[in-house]
């Protein structure tokens, strides 16, 4: 059955989960064996619905290019596809912490994109997150007081203003909600 939903969790682990839930409710270690490593037809349908419920998972509904808020994922979409571009091409010449900086920004991105078309408010979090990762790639180019200095005064603001940006950032990319 086709996903109905963006999710970049749901999309990569769903399958896990209804995995798992059909071997709980399989007694005998055959016939879990069997659901393990047989088709995946030997899955019961109905688990998906009840997970999609249990974890608050909803069809997105509506074309991808034609809603307004879209925009911001489609150029968070493209700029992430171009870094992973940049990144398989110059992999051998990039150290490991850059990469380790680059694969957090990568997965963040997708995360937060997949959040923000299902219109989660904890995507504003995960932008958080993401900007400290940039925060790190940036502080290992960066002489360190200054990198020091710019950390303290960006999570200064951040912490004295967090409802207003959180408000501000959902109503800019969730069209006033």
């Amino acid at each position: 059955k086709q996903l109905g939903n963006y999710g970049f969790l749901w999309q990569h682990f769903h399958y896990w989960m209804e995995l798992s839930v059909a071997m709980k409710r399989t007694n005998g270690l055959r016939a879990k064996l069997q659901i393990l490593f047989g088709k995946p037809d030997m899955v019961d349908p109905s688990i998906r619905p009840a997970l999609e419920r249990k974890f608050n998972i909803n069809p997105s509904t509506g074309s991808f290019l034609l809603q307004e808020r879209n925009r911001y994922v489609l150029w968070q979409i493209i700029a992430t596809l171009l870094v992973l571009f940049i990144f398989i091409l110059l992999e051998h010449m990039i150290t490991m912490p850059i990469k380790i900086i680059l694969a957090g920004l990568i997965l963040t991105t997708l995360i937060n994109c997949g959040a923000m078309l299902e219109r989660r408010p904890w995507a504003f979090h995960i932008e958080l997150i993401r900007l400290f990762i940039l925060g790190m790639g940036l502080a290992m180019f960066l002489p360190p007081m200054e990198t020091f200095t710019v950390f303290l005064i960006i999570a200064g603001a951040i912490i004295l203003y967090f409802k207003t940006l959180q408000n501000y950032y959902l109503r800019y990319v969730y069209d006033n909600i």
